[in-house]
C-alpha cells in the first residue's frame, strides 16, 4: 500500500504595511464586489485587446480605401478616413527646451491608485 502524501498549503505573505497606511477589513459584500471588479476588469482588458487586433485586421485590408461596403455594395459598414491636423502639445519637448519654464508651471498633486491584489 503505497504511502499517503501530504498536502502543504503555501499561504502568500502579506506586504508589509507603511506607517500611513491605515487597514480595514471588508464584510462578505465588499469582497463580492472586488472580487467582481477584478473580473470585469480581466474581460475588459480581453475584449479591449480583441478589438484593437480587429480593427487592426479591417484597417489593414481596407488599405487605402477610405469607405467599406457589405458585399452586395448596399450597406456602408465603416469608413477609415484623416480627420484632419490637430494641434498637439509636446510636452516632452518643452521640457526639454525649456526646463526652468516647465518646472515652474509643473505642480505636485496627490493622488490614489486602487490596485486590485
Amino acid at each position: 500500500m503505497p504511502a499517503l502524501s501530504k498536502v502543504v498549503k503555501f499561504e502568500r505573505k502579506l506586504p508589509k504595511l507603511g506607517p500611513q497606511d491605515k487597514e480595514m477589513r471588508c464584510d462578505e459584500s465588499l469582497e463580492s464586489t472586488v472580487r467582481e471588479l477584478a473580473e470585469v476588469k480581466r474581460e475588459f482588458r480581453r475584449v479591449k485587446i480583441e478589438s484593437e487586433s480587429l480593427a487592426f485586421r479591417v484597417k489593414y485590408q481596407m488599405g487605402d480605401a477610405t469607405v467599406l461596403f457589405d458585399q452586395s455594395g448596399t450597406e456602408m459598414l465603416a469608413t477609415y478616413r484623416f480627420t484632419g491636423e490637430i494641434d498637439q502639445f509636446d510636452e516632452k519637448a518643452f521640457a526639454a527646451a525649456h526646463p526652468k519654464l516647465y518646472k515652474k508651471f509643473t505642480k505636485k498633486v496627490r493622488q490614489r491608485r486602487l490596485v486590485l491584489k
